[in-house]
């Protein structure tokens, strides 16, 4: 929930190398704002926004080139909320947040969000050509308290970037999400 140019600065300053925004959806399936709203997770803001365009010129310069941030970002992920965007647009929609990417930031991988079954996130990526800058990460609410095997999908996808499993063997690169404590991430790293 890193969806406004200040909290991008605040979280980036605080040693993030990866960051979730929310993409929400003009009813004809146009990329608009960087927004989440109530509910929130725990310990969080999640009323700031910003334009998508904003957002990813934002991010562009302070993690490119000259920018303060330099080779920090490893990661953005979009969580695109299009359930509101009728069936006919979320093609557009689609199209939109991709052009609006090539536009307003320069990408490097491609994720897919969720707990889809890895073959059909294999399936998508054949169909789509994508051979190369592959993620698929794991985690959930910072909510619920912490369980053993909470991110027990995050093991099979790190077996997947091994080649240990010819199911998903398509993955690049495996992270966790919502590792918010130094406690919860030194768990996760042993």
């Amino acid at each position: 929930m890193v969806n406004s140019l200040y909290d991008v600065r605040v979280f980036l300053e605080d040693g993030a190398n990866a960051l979730q925004a929310d993409v929400t959806f003009s009813p004809n399936g146009r990329a608009q704002h960087t927004y989440h709203g109530p509910p929130c997770d725990c310990y969080r803001t999640c009323t700031r926004d910003s334009t998508i365009k904003d957002y990813l010129n934002n991010l562009r310069v302070v993690s490119s080139g000259e920018g303060k941030f330099q080779g920090q970002v490893a990661l953005l992920y979009l969580a695109l909320y299009t359930s509101h965007v009728p069936d006919e647009y979320h093609h557009q929609a689609g199209v939109d947040i991709a052009e609006k990417l090539q536009k307003y930031l320069w990408r490097g991988g491609f994720d897919f969000g969720g707990m889809e079954p890895f073959y059909k996130i294999r399936d998508a990526y054949a169909e789509l050509n994508i051979t190369k800058g592959r993620w698929l990460g794991s985690g959930n609410t910072n909510c619920l308290p912490y369980q053993s095997g909470r991110y027990g999908r995050l093991e099979s996808i790190v077996d997947c970037r091994e080649g240990k499993s010819r199911e998903c063997d398509f993955v690049d690169k495996g992270y966790a999400y919502n590792l918010d404590t130094q406690r919860a991430i030194g768990r996760e790293i042993r």
